[in-house]
């Protein structure tokens, strides 16, 4: 990896973070991993569903 990072892996890294600390305060709130992996699942699959197949779908027609 090339240093200095650049703006476009700073903007996963920020994003990453805040993914993280969201499934963390998930788990504190219900005392349950499940439901932290359960989120990560739903958010996972509503964008592979809504941004990543449409976009897959019209590269492959």
């Amino acid at each position: 990896m090339d240093w200095p990072i650049s703006a476009a892996d700073l903007k996963y890294v920020i994003l990453a973070t805040a993914a993280g600390w969201g499934y963390g305060i998930i788990f504190q709130r219900t005392g349950s991993i499940d439901a932290s992996i359960m989120t990560h699942f739903g958010l996972n699959t509503t964008h592979f569903i809504f941004f990543t197949y449409p976009a897959l779908a019209t590269v492959l027609s």
